[in-house]
């Protein structure tokens, strides 16, 4: 009774503000209207609408009354930007009020409320998620985090925030910044014991998990989250929690007992209201019917519910989804014509329109104000798969022309998206996704016969990351020093943090605080790095250049060397071959299954000696294969190529022209392997160095690194180094983590002689020192090194985890991403005797001037030449592969500074000196001149 006295009251003390009869005869002071305002805001009997209307005349009388606009007036805004979200949606007014009220709180006049502004900017992230202007909402979202954090009142305002970035990040499809927001809030729900916080934010992260591949970590959320929600009595938290279980028993082939699970689901949330998550779930579910059940009109009808419940909710997000869901069903249908119409619903509910015609596309322009680049990409990708089948089947060169239209489309969304989205896993998960999408597109290239527009889908379909990061270390050439130390200092700070992070077991009592500290990082140099764009805006304009470079480029740097360059691109089914010439190209596509398998196949048997010299007839025969399929369709006899690999290295050289193996193609190529032709054609870097050569040879490793002691690596790193007009050397107990890192980066040829250690699962790649080990995330250390080429003596150095489209992730890779050209590095077990007389024969003719990838190549002749017919095995000698820039070395002329060179000129003055002096002494001393006006002392 009492809360509805209080809802009456204040419309009769209102009624007169909101009638047409004159104002009262004395004007409301601030008290009266803050008193009135507070009073609104916590009664409960009213609608928002009601509240709206309530407010509005308090805002004209404070204005009437001439007041000082202050904290009370800023509240008023506050409170009508709520009020008008919640019933008129008008964003634009939503917006103004809000910032107005956000200016006075943070003006630091007398009478502003700092405090407050914190809600104020959270709900400016609120206005802009409505709009669907996800940057400005992570960006108000970010900014009400670090306002709150300074007040212990507001930790609620915390709490939302992070919950809304980790639900953006998951729109975006960005899934590991969507999983760093969600465990932020999940060690802040366990700070405050708020489990119900805890239950929503690791429903969030186990849903990104998923999509990210992670099942393991998705299926411990969940079970934590199922037993929460369990304890609170949470129906919709359970109900929740069961649908990521579907979702998870469906991405792992349990087909049955997920589709069990989505009905449970869906009777637990009967009789509750329309929702997302109920759109969601109907979305999931047809995906598991379509995709791994084929149950094409049971996934229809999933998907027209999911669409039906979007409708109802006003969710355009959430529509295009499901009509790009549709798309799928009617593709597989083989209704191409209806798909299409379906991909242009979707972009009629994203407020894109689209053309009656279904072979037009709008402007990337028109589309680049589109937040949801992951839902357009997904829509033109689709349609240059309808648009190429459709030509399959009608033949209609219009059609064909059209699908490489909308694939050139779909690539610059797919660039706009990897540049929002700040990890690499994130961006290596869509690298992934798009796979199938650039090999249609260069099917429709090979049938258009148009080599300039393959040429382009191979370069973007490759070592884009890469790329990334070599754009990264060219633009911090644009940054003022103390800018740049900025930057190094927060990417140490986060390299250590993540470091500390590894070496804690989950179960560790610090393993929570250290992974808060490490986001942090994270955090803090993403914040500053962003910053850059407003202080730096050449470093951004360079470090997000995603030019490729022409066919015609290529062809006049071939031209230079008489050189030939192979693109590859390997589906599974399907090989495309792009044979490049300074005065030609041709495309091959040829049906094919298990290249993969023969690669693997072909590398193990080059890394087992035994094998290879006991079946060396299989070895022949599968290496002559392999050249019958990657090198042979091309023609050409001998000669020096670069080879562009896609997805695996394997040496060339030691591929067979004839099945006998009597013939391999060291005899008559020399190969060079590029991560892209973009890669090849980087501009060179003329940094200073220091000396010409820097050898590393730890030779003793401390025990607990458990690697075997390398004593013969001393005398063959100071034989390399004698090649050198000036060289270093690190060895033994001086050949240190910390001195490597602090030095390596002052020298024109880098060579390590020591262990490695890689394999082709998630473990980092490792380079062992004498006393440590140096991690493939550790190598950007090396700031803008001078190096021109690194050596890597030592195991699998070129050896890693495959990453869809971006190539092996390698320690030769690390150094790549470094800013190093070039890296000349091993594939299997080294031999060690092998290895250190090849290196020695390398350095040798690289001393002398040769190009890099002819003096590896000799020296490989050479060997096999000088050495026993053991000797012979590609097991011994085609282990070393040289990676990037082959141009010769260019030494400096200068030398570093020696201490006789000073101390040589110093000497002979001080003779000089002496005899000057002797020569005085012998000399008759002269009268003294009397100067006028002096004085004797």
């Amino acid at each position: 009774m009492i809360k509805r006295f209080n809802t009456i009251l204040l419309i009769g003390i209102f009624g007169g503000l909101l009638s047409h009869s004159s104002p009262p005869v004395s004007p409301l002071t601030p008290m009266v209207i803050w008193d009135s305002l507070l009073h609104i805001e916590q009664a409960q009997g009213l609608s928002q609408q009601q509240k709206l209307a309530l407010v509005l005349p308090l805002r004209v009388a404070f204005e009437k009354g001439g007041y000082v606009r202050d904290s009370v007036y800023a509240r008023l805004l506050h409170r009508i930007a709520v009020f008008e979200y919640y019933t008129t949606k008008a964003y634009d007014s939503c917006i103004a009020n809000n910032l107005e009220a956000i200016r006075i709180n943070t003006s630091g006049r007398a009478g502003a409320c700092l405090s407050f502004a914190a809600g104020s900017y959270r709900n400016m992230g609120y206005y802009y998620k409505g709009l669907s202007i996800y940057d400005q909402a992570l960006s108000y979202f970010d900014s009400a985090i670090q306002l709150a954090n300074r007040f212990p009142g507001e930790v609620a305002v915390v709490k939302t925030c992070r919950q809304e970035r980790s639900n953006i990040y998951s729109i975006k499809g960005d899934y590991e910044k969507c999983i760093e927001e969600a465990t932020l809030g999940i060690l802040l729900g366990q700070d405050t014991h708020d489990t119900a916080y805890s239950i929503i934010l690791l429903y969030q992260r186990a849903l990104a998990e998923t999509k990210d591949g992670d099942i393991s970590a998705a299926v411990n959320d969940i079970e934590l989250d199922r037993q929460l929600a369990f304890f609170t009595h949470d129906t919709a938290a359970l109900g929740n929690s069961l649908a990521i279980k579907a979702f998870i028993d469906g991405s792992i082939s349990h087909t049955q007992d997920a589709l069990e699970e989505y009905r449970a689901v869906f009777r637990l949330l009967s009789g509750r209201p329309a929702s997302i998550m109920q759109a969601d779930y109907y979305l999931d579910q047809g995906n598991l019917l379509l995709e791994k059940m084929n149950r094409l009109d049971e996934a229809e009808a999933s998907y027209q519910r999911a669409y039906e419940l979007a409708l109802q909710i006003r969710d355009p997000i959430e529509a295009a989804s499901a009509c790009i869901d549709l798309n799928a069903v009617h593709h597989n249908k083989r209704n191409f014509r209806q798909a299409i119409l379906d991909l242009h619903q979707a972009l009629q509910q994203l407020h894109i329109p689209p053309s009656k015609d279904i072979l037009l596309n709008p402007s990337f322009k028109a589309l680049a104000a589109q937040q949801n680049k992951q839902l357009l990409v997904m829509t033109f990708a689709n349609k240059t798969d309808d648009l190429l089948e459709f030509y399959k089947t009608t033949r209609e060169p219009a059609m064909l022309a059209a699908c490489v239209h909308t694939a050139l489309l779909a690539d610059s969304l797919i660039t706009t998206l990897r540049q929002e989205q700040t990890d690499e896993p994130s961006k290596l998960a869509w690298r992934t996704s798009t796979r199938e999408f650039y090999s249609n597109a260069l099917a429709a290239s090979w049938l258009a016969h148009d080599a300039n527009t393959a040429f382009f889908f191979m370069e973007k379909s490759r070592a884009v990351l890469l790329n990334d990061k070599l754009n990264e270390l060219g633009a911090s050439a644009f940054l003022p020093p103390d800018e740049l130390a900025r930057q190094q200092q927060l990417q140490l700070g986060l390299i250590q943090q993540e470091r500390h992070l590894a070496d804690l077991p989950d179960s560790s009592p610090d393993y929570g605080r250290e992974e808060r500290a490490f986001l942090q990082a994270k955090d803090s140099l993403e914040r500053y790095t962003r910053s850059l764009e407003q202080t730096a805006p050449a470093y951004y304009q360079y470090k997000y250049a995603d030019a490729v470079p022409s066919l015609q480029a290529l062809q006049r740097l071939l031209a230079v060397g008489g050189r030939y360059f192979v693109h590859y691109f390997v589906s599974d089914s399907v090989i495309y071959l792009l044979g490049i010439t300074s005065s030609g190209t041709q495309m091959i596509r040829m049906p094919y299954q298990n290249l993969g398998r023969e690669m693997n196949s072909f590398l193990r048997l080059c890394a087992d000696r035994q094998a290879e010299n006991v079946d060396f007839p299989a070895f022949s025969r599968l290496a002559h294969h392999l050249y019958t399929v990657l090198l042979a369709p091309l023609g050409w006899t001998g000669g020096r190529v670069f080879v562009s690999p896609d997805n695996f290295f394997i040496p060339f050289e030691a591929l067979a022209a004839d099945s006998l193996g009597s013939h391999f193609l060291i005899n008559d190529f020399s190969f060079d392997y590029v991560y892209s032709a973009r890669y090849l054609l980087q501009p060179s870097r003329a940094l200073p160095d220091e000396a010409a050569f820097l050898g590393v040879a730890p030779a003793f490793f401390e025990a607990r690194l458990e690697v075997p002691d390398l004593p013969l690596s001393v005398d063959a790193c100071r034989e390399a180094a004698a090649c050198y007009p000036s060289a270093d050397v690190l060895t033994e107990r001086r050949a240190t983590k910390k001195e490597f890192l602090q030095v390596a980066g002052r020298y024109s040829v880098v060579t390590v002689y020591a262990h490695a250690r890689s394999d082709s699962v998630q473990r980092e790649p490792l380079l062992f020192l004498a006393d440590s080990v140096i991690r493939l995330s550790e190598l950007p250390l090396l700031q803008r090194p001078a190096a021109q080429l690194v050596v890597l003596s030592a195991c699998q150095t070129n050896a890693g985890r495959n990453a869809e489209g971006e190539g092996i992730y390698s320690l030769a890779r690390g150094f790549a991403a470094a800013g190093i050209p070039a890296v000349a590095a091993t594939l299997w077990q080294a031999d060690e005797q092998s290895i250190y007389a090849i290196t020695a024969a390398f350095h040798k003719r690289l001393a002398a001037g040769m190009d890099k990838d002819q003096a590896l190549r000799e020296s490989k002749l050479e060997f096999i030449r000088v050495g026993d017919r053991s000797h012979s095995l590609p097991y011994y000698w085609a282990n070393m592969i040289l990676v990037g820039n082959p141009q010769p070395l260019v030494l400096a002329k200068r030398r570093r500074f020696h201490w006789w060179w000073v101390a040589g000129p110093a000497v002979v003055a001080l003779v000089l000196a002496g005899f000057w002096f002797w020569r005085k002494a012998r000399t008759p001393a002269s009268p003294p001149i009397k100067k006028a006006g002096t004085r004797p002392a």
